[in-house]
């Protein structure tokens, strides 16, 4: 069970991140589709963090889901081994 919780927070953090990051850069658009900085060192140094971050919420998403899986595989193992077939005689 814990598992999954754990998994899910981290899905739902990376993809919160995501939106978040798109979201800025949607807002940063002007009429002709480009994104306005105020000088170069502002643009660098966002789209640097903006990959940077990107690629956090990518590997938040995936250890998400790799959690998620092995807790799902842990308890069926752990489920496997209660239920044996001596346990169920008596």
């Amino acid at each position: 069970m814990i598992y999954y919780v754990t998994g899910a927070i981290l899905i739902l953090g990376g993809l919160a991140i995501n939106v978040s990051i798109n979201r800025r850069r949607f807002y940063r658009r002007g009429p002709g589709g480009l994104q306005h900085f105020d000088s170069y060192s502002k643009a660098v140094f966002t789209t640097w963090g903006e990959r940077l971050g990107k690629l956090v919420a990518i590997a938040l998403i995936l250890i998400g889901i790799g959690v998620m899986l092995t807790g799902r595989s842990i308890q069926n193992e752990l489920t496997k081994k209660t239920i044996t077939p001596q346990n169920q005689k008596k």
